[in-house]
């Protein structure tokens, strides 16, 4: 639920692509 909800705060920084991949690799 953390990592969930930093990448949608994220999603339209320079963090998003970035917690994209991030997520790709954990799920």
């Amino acid at each position: 639920a953390g990592i969930r909800r930093i990448s949608a705060g994220n999603y339209g920084g320079k963090l998003g692509p970035f917690l994209f991949h991030l997520r790709e690799i954990m799920v």
